[in-house]
């Protein structure tokens, strides 16, 4: 009897599994980056790519190549800790690392790490990561946090001479900005989502708290300050109207941690771990599930070109052409 269950717990436990994953994708190409260690996040900027990783707990690389190459060169080999995001701001460039290091120059070549003064610093961040960041014309705004761990929301308008801190109590992972004038800022994470708004009339910002029934958010896109989309950690797709203030479930939760999305006029994709893709063809409205024959875990992503980019487990680099899913 005691055999019977155990082999019918088994048969339920694979049949939940399946569920949680779409078919079989084979049609990728895996290339091998020169550093053979967790590439962490990448980021295209014109023709140019750049890839950012390291070790665990020991110390982060940056890879600069071109949108059309599988050739990388290493721009930096020894950062102090491992690269977890990367922003160009103002015409200077910004690299985000474990422990709340960050990086800045007028050149890939020439970063100097930045010191926070004491007014910066809200809490003890180490082993924090600056998880994402996001450029406007004016601000720069990046979030940085552990887990289960208080997270923070940095701000600078003058490209970080100085910062305004925000310390929600809770994790933080996402962070949206939008490209007008008024810069709407969004941030969000464990159970937290939160809007920085300009008040046109007193020139005074405050941030509000906007209702997302305890979703962990794990990367945030707004095409406006009306309208975006949120991925959630188990892969929910939610999209958001009057500002974030509204939101519908376009695709349930079912995957394994979902890390990353991008979307262009068309297309959007979000990756995860195991291989686990989610694409849609409509801007995001239809989704469907993908599971890569190899179980590497994917961190970022990027569509260039009708490509997606990505990176992911063991310094591994991903090509995807985006008719493949059709």
């Amino acid at each position: 009897m005691r055999r019977s269950f155990i082999l019918l717990f088994c048969f339920v436990i694979a049949l939940v599994g399946c569920q949680k994953s779409g078919p079989k994708f084979s049609a990728y190409e895996v290339v091998d980056l020169p550093i053979q260690e967790e590439a962490r996040c990448i980021e295209v900027f014109g023709d140019s790519v750049l890839i950012g990783g390291g070790k665990t707990k020991g110390k982060g690389y940056l890879l600069q190549g071109i949108t059309s190459s599988n050739d990388f060169d290493i721009v930096k080999s020894n950062f102090k800790h491992e690269v977890y995001s990367l922003a160009q701001h103002q015409s200077r460039w910004y690299v985000g690392c474990d422990s709340v290091v960050l990086y800045h120059g007028d050149s890939l070549h020439k970063l100097n790490r930045y010191w926070w003064l004491e007014r910066d610093w809200v809490s003890d961040l180490s082993k924090h990561p600056i998880w994402n960041m996001a450029s406007g014309k004016k601000s720069l705004t990046m979030v940085a946090g552990g887990k289960l761990a208080f997270g923070v929301a940095y701000n600078s308008e003058d490209s970080a001479r100085s910062w305004e801190p925000i310390e929600p109590e809770n994790e933080l992972r996402a962070v949206a900005k939008t490209d007008d004038y008024y810069e709407t800022t969004w941030i969000a994470g464990n159970g937290v989502f939160k809007k920085r708004l300009l008040d046109e009339f007193i020139d005074f910002v405050k941030w509000i708290d906007l209702d997302l029934d305890n979703e962990f958010i794990t990367d945030l896109y707004f095409e406006s300050d009306a309208s975006g989309w949120g991925l959630t950690r188990s892969g929910k797709i939610l999209s958001f109207k009057s500002g974030g203030s509204e939101f519908e479930v376009k695709l349930d939760g079912k995957s394994a941690f979902m890390n990353h999305f991008d979307f262009d006029e068309n297309n959007a994709i979000a990756v995860g771990q195991e291989g686990e893709i989610l694409f849609s063809t409509d801007g995001g409205e239809n989704w469907s599930r993908f599971q890569l024959d190899d179980s590497i875990d994917l961190n970022d992503v990027q569509i260039i070109n009708e490509e997606a980019l990505i990176v992911g487990d063991g310094g591994a680099f991903i090509r995807i052409q985006l008719s493949s899913f059709q």
